[in-house]
């Protein structure tokens, strides 16, 4: 069973490379790479919710019903399509810090990338006696 940074930083890469890919291509909306990166790696450790709502939240609003064990088993069961969840769980090495490292080696690049393309640059001797 993989460690939840590592789901996570499945989750970053996948959604990442597409939202990347389709900035590129439409020329626009790379400033939200970042956040759809994080989104994507909530997205991937969605199968272990109920496990979280059972041990750690019992209390909180909804809990019976998001911590029930046929939900557990069908996220479980279809776990790929949270970018590859299942296969990760089926690995016999854990990778928690190689996740970490995923996961701050992408937001790392991710603001760099971003501020170096929102850089304004300064006025030309033109623009300025204009």
């Amino acid at each position: 069973m993989a460690f939840t940074t590592m789901h996570f930083a499945m989750g970053m890469v996948g959604t990442g490379a597409a939202v990347t890919l389709g900035a590129l291509v439409f020329r626009r909306g790379l400033r939200w790479v970042p956040l759809c990166m994080t989104v994507g790696g909530i997205w991937a450790c969605v199968p272990d919710m109920p496990r979280i709502f059972r041990e750690d939240f019992p209390n909180t609003p909804f809990a019976q019903t998001l911590s029930a064990k046929p939900l557990q088993q069908w996220l479980q069961a279809n776990g790929d399509f949270f970018f590859f969840h299942r296969m990760l769980d089926d690995q016999p090495k854990e990778f928690a810090l190689h996740g970490l490292a995923i996961i701050l080696f992408l937001y790392t690049v991710s603001v760099f990338f971003l501020t170096i393309t929102h850089r304004k640059t300064p006025p030309t001797q033109a623009e300025r006696l204009a």
